[in-house]
């Protein structure tokens, strides 16, 4: 149990590293990063909160989709 809740959470934190590199090498090479700053000081993207709560809402949702298919497949 202790080993796949271990691989489970290091594939999720693999997964947002992958996203995290693939988005900041589209920002260096492009100019999609300065058009989240338009209308002023505040109004743009934090980053930083989005990812977490992107973090925060995937892991709740595969520990749900988790324990639902563990729950079926004992059925």
């Amino acid at each position: 149990m202790g080993k796949r809740l271990l691989f489970f959470i290091l594939t999720n934190i693999l997964v947002m590293t992958t996203i995290i590199i693939v988005w900041s090498i589209i920002t260096t090479f492009t100019d999609i990063g300065g058009s989240f700053q338009t209308g002023g000081p505040g109004l743009g993207i934090d980053f930083v909160s989005l990812g977490v709560f992107s973090l925060v809402v995937g892991f709740t949702g595969s520990f749900i989709s988790l324990a639902m298919s563990r729950w079926m497949a004992k059925k």
